[in-house]
């Protein structure tokens, strides 16, 4: 049975990690071709790489939750997937998306050459580790276990952030919303919103007009194409109704 488990862990794993890696990437990003597996040399495979495995680790931590609560495969199996994808997250969480961060920043935002940025984003993040180290020492949780404190940590700092961005979200939007009823309206404004709006008017005109043109000519086609099929029905009913006629005089 935990033989059978560690099978059906497994096909699943790679199975989201294939789906993220085909579709999921594509639906996210416009027109985005996700490089082969082959592709090395391409700059978007390490971060198309740590995309799927991210996102087949967290599907594969919320299976793990529900068959937790269905009760499905041993309760070994689960445990030691669950830890394996739990390990997984936070040394991607923790170590490695922060550099390639870092290092994205850098070399590709900012332009910067490969060895310059490679050597700032090494420094940075050393000094982000060893900031990330001293957490623990506003908290009484006493543990050995890298997990736990790991968790214990990136909850600290998200916890924070979220607090942050919600304090500035709920200070600046009343801002903006009063500012920008009392904001003043100028004369060249408000001409350049009249001329906005008359060209989106003579852009819709013209499309209902090609429109309407495009409709009449596929109709005349359509007539165009039953006529043949009429006659010859007129045919056919004229043959049948002089038929009839001649019956009913022969008869009479």
């Amino acid at each position: 049975m935990a033989a059978l488990d560690n099978i059906i862990f497994i096909s699943i794993q790679i199975g989201l990690f294939t789906i993220g890696s085909k579709k999921v990437a594509q639906l996210l990003f416009n027109d985005y071709q996700p490089p082969k597996l082959t592709q090395f040399n391409n700059p978007l495979y390490i971060p198309h790489v740590l995309f799927s495995l991210t996102l087949s680790s967290s599907c594969t931590l919320f299976l793990l939750v529900f068959s937790e609560i269905v009760h499905l495969f041993s309760n070994t199996a689960r445990s030691q997937y669950w830890k394996f994808n739990l390990d997984i997250l936070l040394l991607l969480v923790i170590l490695i998306i922060p550099w390639f961060q870092f290092y994205a920043f850098f070399h590709i935002t900012r332009g910067w050459r490969q060895k310059p940025s490679i050597y700032l984003t090494t420094i940075l993040w050393m000094i982000y580790l060893y900031l990330f180290s001293q957490i623990n020492q506003y908290t009484t949780l006493v543990t050995t276990s890298w997990i736990e404190l790991g968790i214990v940590r990136v909850s600290i700092i998200g916890i924070t952030l979220i607090s942050i961005l919600s304090g500035f979200g709920v200070v600046n939007t009343p801002f903006n919303t009063w500012y920008s009823y009392k904001r003043k309206v100028s004369e060249q404004d408000y001409v350049v919103a009249e001329h906005a709006y008359r060209q989106t008017d003579s852009i819709i005109k013209e499309k209902r007009a090609l429109l309407e043109r495009m409709q009449s000519q596929q109709d005349g086609l359509d007539s165009r194409k039953d006529k043949p099929v009429k006659g010859f029905l007129n045919k056919v009913s004229s043959v049948f109704s002089g038929s009839d006629q001649s019956d009913f005089s022969f008869t009479n």
